[in-house]
């Protein structure tokens, strides 16, 4: 019975995959990573996107090549899963949603642990725009190196080291929300240009860092 019990749970989670796409779906992921409707292996990724044709699952590092686009629309939920993966934008990242239907970044797993997923690194200056969001469970938040950045009504918990990284970079904050689980909320390196419009940091080891690398 023991034997037969190991094979059957091998066999779910090799057949949990999604038509048109070829990934395994870890045992303790959330429901919503689960039943994802669009995969995201990993490599070269761009193209607009709809809630509808979402839950979205990120399973390996993706890249948003330089003049390129990826776009999430209005109640996107975009999973992150896979090994410590990475977000990397060398062209834009846009999601863009609204008061009643914000877009959410966040582990794929049931309970998110620290480390998760890397981060959102961002290193492009064509500009992205993270409008009503919510970006959680990740080690480093969204990193901003040598890139332009615009982030309003948008919220970050629970992000490990950093909510907000920058960097030799400009960045534009309105109506932003740090909330706790951060080991420091902002961290501002040599030539950050940050403009900042009513920013809320609470409950984090550390509010705002401003130094040398």
């Amino acid at each position: 019975m023991r034997v037969i019990l190991i094979i059957i749970i091998i066999f779910i989670t090799v057949t949990s995959v999604q038509s048109g796409d070829s990934v395994v779906i870890e045992m303790d992921y959330d429901e919503g990573a689960i039943n994802a409707k669009k995969l995201f292996n990993g490599g070269i990724v761009h193209g607009v996107f709809t809630k509808d044709d979402g839950p979205f699952l990120i399973t390996g590092d993706i890249i948003i090549p330089s003049q390129e686009k990826l776009e999430f629309g209005p109640g996107s939920v975009i999973y992150v899963g896979g090994s410590y993966t990475t977000i990397n934008v060398y062209g834009q990242f846009v999601a863009k949603g609204t008061a009643n239907e914000r877009i959410i970044i966040r582990s794929a797993r049931k309970k998110p642990q620290p480390w998760d997923w890397d981060r959102i690194y961002c290193r492009s200056y064509e500009q992205s725009i993270f409008d009503y969001c919510e970006i959680r469970n990740s080690n480093y938040g969204l990193t901003v190196e040598n890139g332009n950045v615009v982030i309003s009504h948008s919220t970050f918990v629970n992000n490990s080291i950093n909510a907000l990284y920058v960097k030799q970079s400009e960045i534009t904050l309105n109506a932003v929300t740090i909330d706790a689980g951060h080991i420091c909320g902002i961290k501002l390196l040599e030539d950050a240009h940050v403009i900042a419009d009513s920013v809320i940091i609470k409950q984090n080891k550390t509010g705002i860092f401003c130094g040398p690398a």
